[in-house]
């Protein structure tokens, strides 16, 4: 909704602007009043954003406050697998199995085919990034080509993490089973927790461009630890979202592109995070 768009455009402006690397700067350092005045109006309006950062993080407790003190829906009767769930499992089904198959494919050309590894990184990398920002239409196209690209890089993932793939799928699977059976046994609304979410990605950013050039094992640990539990809580937030929606304002292909995110995203944290224990 609107408060959710909120937080995604206030994301983008802290993206851009990253005010905490310059609020400590002291402007009687700079001589001249042109750069003094320059300086100034930038922090300015710099702090500003943060503050409706904070903001934002007050309404999310608020939000989830006000959750609190509603009624809640009676637990445990009826069904939630309405058609437009059936549909978004049977599409999340099919993108699960081509994957699968494709990842096959993927894991056998990759030795044999350099201009296969290059070409196919190339177009998983960009798919990745396109959907990763929004790209959701038209859904028949964007939906396969996804399937296709994540099929690749599962090839890619299986010759890098071989010695933990299995295991690693295995426990995606369970993980994403039991968030997903949680989500639709409680019925709870997990909106609130989209403040959280917003913020461990700010975190994990951070921590995976300081481990570039700092190379600590512990904080490796760490960010791969956060980033499994961030993705488990993705699970959580679409299943509810997709259960609340019910086909208001998402397509079936659109619920199912975003739990393919959701469990891809896990089983590459859940990889990285078994490689540390190598």
């Amino acid at each position: 909704g609107e408060y959710y768009r909120s937080i995604l455009t206030l994301s983008r402006k802290l993206t851009k602007y990253f005010p905490f690397l310059l609020a400590n700067i002291n402007i009687s350092a700079f001589t001249t009043m042109f750069a003094r005045e320059v300086i100034f109006r930038l922090r300015s309006f710099l702090l500003k954003h943060m503050l409706y950062f904070r903001r934002t993080i007050l309404l999310t407790t608020m939000s989830y406050d006000q959750y609190q003190m509603q009624p809640q829906a009676p637990q445990g009767r009826g069904s939630t697998l309405t058609p437009f769930v059936r549909e978004t499992y049977r599409l999340f089904l099919f993108g699960m199995m081509g994957m699968a198959g494709l990842g096959v494919l993927s894991y056998n050309l990759l030795p044999q085919s350099p201009i296969f590894a290059l070409v196919g990184g190339l177009f998983s990398l960009i798919m990745w990034i396109a959907v990763c920002f929004g790209w959701r239409k038209p859904t028949r196209v964007v939906l396969p080509l996804f399937t296709v690209a994540t099929g690749i890089m599962m090839g890619w993932l299986g010759h890098q993490y071989g010695h933990v793939f299995l295991p690693g799928a295995l426990l995606t699977l369970g993980a994403f089973t039991g968030l997903t059976l949680y989500a639709h046994t409680t019925r709870k609304d997990f909106s609130y927790l989209i403040g959280f979410l917003w913020t461990s990605f700010w975190i994990l950013l951070i921590g995976i461009i300081l481990n570039i050039f700092l190379h600590i094992p512990l904080l490796s640990l760490g960010i791969a630890a956060l980033g499994a539990i961030v993705m488990g809580v993705w699970v959580l937030f679409d299943t509810s979202r997709l259960l609340r929606d019910n086909g208001q304002t998402m397509t079936p292909a659109e619920a199912a592109t975003e739990l393919l995110l959701d469990i891809v995203g896990l089983f590459r944290w859940i990889l990285r995070l078994l490689d540390q224990f190598r």
